[in-house]
């Protein structure tokens, strides 16, 4: 039988553990995600040129609200949040044989990172489509991959940050039509700061397009770095 006094040690020493948090639960309560219309980041594009990242606004699609992010380039992206992920809206489309639009991603949602980081978690999506237009038909396969790589201290122009995430996303656009087949594969580090965002980001794009004439395959890599 167990002794009172054993018992009242014991449930003081539970009392007292519950009132310690552990410093790796504890990163999963910070905000790795300051993500408000008017926030804007300032990265040191390849070691040479400045660009500008905001959020520029929001705007809802049915039911949904989602922040509008305009890139460097003028390009804009839309992320949605639930509680449990980031999904990204996806609007893929190509010019047809008679110079039409064919919409091959009509506004689709792609899970793009899951809630909260925690080292070793993994995530996927996945979608596929078929237009056929006349005689001919165009396909997408669009596949995306996630996973939490690491956390630690990620040295940039603006400075030393603590308990950063690196995450991996690894995305492929494989587009198919009667000329021939595309195949556009990006990879993705980006490197999450608390209440700060992305301080860092090495991205790889590998572009081959297989026709009858032959085979074209392109190769960039990108680096941005937090510079203020």
């Amino acid at each position: 039988m167990i002794s009172r006094k054993l018992l009242l040690v014991t449930l003081a020493t539970l009392l007292l553990s519950s009132c310690v948090k552990s410093p790796l639960i504890d990163r999963t309560y910070y905000n790795y995600f300051p993500f408000e219309v008017g926030s804007s980041w300032i990265y040191l594009l390849n070691d040479s040129d400045t660009v500008t990242i905001s959020i520029v606004g929001d705007t809802l699609l049915g039911e949904d609200t989602m922040l509008i992010f305009e890139n460097y380039d003028g390009a804009r992206t839309y992320l949605f949040s639930t509680s449990s992920a980031y999904y990204s809206l996806e609007d893929t489309s190509i010019v047809g044989p008679n110079g039409e639009d064919i919409r091959l991603e009509d506004r689709i949602f792609v899970l793009l990172y899951e809630k909260p980081f925690v080292v070793g978690n993994a995530w996927d999506d996945y979608y596929s489509n078929v237009v056929p237009v006349g005689e001919d038909t165009f396909w997408i396969d669009h596949s995306r991959t996630g996973e939490v790589l690491g956390i630690g201290d990620v040295e940039t122009p603006a400075g030393s940050f603590q308990n950063v995430y690196s995450i991996r996303i690894m995305d492929r656009r494989v587009i198919g039509g009667p000329d021939g087949v595309g195949d556009i594969f990006t990879v993705k580090n980006v490197y999450f700061a608390p209440e700060v965002g992305v301080v860092k980001e090495l991205i790889t794009v590998d572009i081959k397009d297989s026709t009858s004439s032959g085979v074209t395959d392109t190769t960039f890599t990108t680096k941005l770095e937090l510079l203020r």
